[in-house]
């Protein structure tokens, strides 16, 4: 089952994250979002949770099928920007390791 790439972007644009930032999460660089945005590439099923949970959603939003409530699907303590890229570094998930050889 494919996720819905445009809800992916919509919820991380949500979170005014970048490629590169949500890239972090994964230990992969911009390219790879950028791919599963555009419906080039499918993440795994264990990246589609990294994401959820860095994201702070719920993974059905991503595989549900119709109608798409941005509200509804949100989990209610979003961390914000900050404090979630400080959480990123503090559990080795550096959001710019990906720009590092």
């Amino acid at each position: 089952m494919r996720i819905s790439a445009d809800r992916l972007k919509l919820i991380r644009l949500f979170r005014d994250l970048t490629q590169k930032e949500l890239a972090g999460v994964l230990n992969a660089d911009a390219s790879k979002i950028s791919d599963i945005e555009r419906a080039v590439q499918s993440p795994t099923f264990e990246d589609v949770g990294v994401l959820s949970r860095a994201l702070h959603f719920s993974m059905d939003a991503l595989y549900a099928a119709g109608k798409f409530d941005l509200d509804a699907c949100l989990l209610p303590t979003w961390p914000g920007k900050e404090e979630m890229l400080v959480a990123f570094k503090t559990l080795g998930k550096d959001p710019d390791a990906s720009a590092r050889p």
